[in-house]
């Protein structure tokens, strides 16, 4: 699944030191090169292929335990959006929504909402429910995609959500987010999302955690 992989990536997907298996490879096959300034292994496009078909005959399962793999290397180098394709690639929408609620203000789903419309709409309910944070990526995704209905659905689903949460700080911060959300349904409208950005300044009192400092829904 890997189109490049370092050494301590091999490591840790294998599970076992595999440079003398990456050295026999490298003396021996013309279909893999080595990149001494990055340090990775990259395949030729001939053998790529034969290797995805070889992958591809595996169980599912096995599959599965790969992909796992390959997304808690990611996790662990703090690269949440790849760990979450290959969860997702895993069918483990649980280990995905964790890791998208791992980096809430940072590698937003904007470059790739298209996917995460498609992985949240795949997500089994009560799981996304435990994963209020992946929730309103969600929303967040719908609405870089452009897809309105989605976005306008996700914003009626979080709303019964935060409106179930209990009074307090933690449910205090969960609506003023939202009310952040719905200041974008707003969007051409700048009375209405003043409003709601008025809303979210009192329920919140910081900023916002669903936007990075550098996002220009923000100001800094």
């Amino acid at each position: 699944p890997l189109e490049r992989a370092t050494a301590p990536q091999a490591d840790f997907v294998y599970g076992s030191d595999t440079r003398g298996l990456l050295h026999e490879l490298l003396s021996k096959n013309s279909f893999v090169f080595f990149d001494a300034v990055s340090g990775a292994y990259t395949l030729h496009a001939i053998f790529r292929q034969y290797i995805q078909d070889m992958f591809e005959r595996l169980p599912r399962s096995r599959q599965q335990d790969i992909h796992c793999k390959c997304a808690q290397w990611f996790l662990s180098q703090g690269e949440y959006i790849r760990a979450t394709e290959f969860f997702h690639a895993a069918s483990d929408f649980e280990s995905a929504m964790a890791a998208l609620e791992s980096d809430m203000g940072h590698n937003l789903v904007t470059e790739k909402a298209r996917f995460f419309v498609e992985l949240f709409k795949a997500c089994p309910e009560e799981i996304l429910a435990r994963h209020l944070g992946a929730a309103f990526k969600y929303a967040i995704a719908a609405f870089s995609a452009a897809d309105f209905s989605a976005f306008g659905a996700q914003l009626g689903w979080l709303a019964k959500h935060c409106a179930a949460l209990p009074p307090g700080r933690e449910g205090d911060e969960w609506r003023g987010e939202l009310e952040f959300l719905l200041s974008l349904a707003a969007f051409n409208d700048i009375e209405a999302m003043s409003v709601h950005h008025r809303r979210a300044n009192e329920l919140l009192r910081r900023p916002t955690g669903l936007f990075g400092p550098e996002s220009p829904w923000t100001l800094g």
